[in-house]
C-alpha cells in the first residue's frame, strides 16, 4: 500500500510565461537530520492536476527520477494559500 507521508520540502521550480510550474529540485530533511536532495529534468513531470479538498486548493505533480540507480516516483503538492510544498507520498 501507498501511504501519505506529507514531508515539508524546499523546492526550486521553473515557471513559464503562461504560469505553468515544473518542479526541478527539492530538498528535505530526514528524521535523523540528514538532508536529501532530489533533482528532476523538465521531462520528469509525468502528470499534474489540481485538488480542492474542503476549501484547500493544491496543485499536484507526479514526478519520476533516478537516484542511486533506482527509479523513484513521487506525488508532490503545492498549497496555493500559503505557498508551501510537500512530498505527499512516494509511489
Amino acid at each position: 500500500d501507498i501511504f501519505p507521508v506529507d514531508i515539508p520540502i524546499e523546492m526550486i521550480a521553473h515557471t513559464d510565461i503562461d504560469g505553468k510550474i515544473t518542479p526541478l529540485r527539492l530538498r528535505y530533511e530526514k528524521e535523523g537530520g540528514e538532508k536529501v536532495i532530489i533533482s528532476f529534468d523538465k521531462d520528469d513531470t509525468i502528470a499534474r492536476g489540481e485538488y480542492n479538498f474542503v476549501g484547500i486548493k493544491e496543485e499536484q505533480y507526479i514526478c519520476s527520477t533516478v537516484a542511486d540507480g533506482i527509479r523513484t516516483t513521487l506525488e508532490i503538492r503545492y498549497r496555493l494559500a500559503d505557498q508551501t510544498w510537500r512530498i505527499h507520498r512516494f509511489l
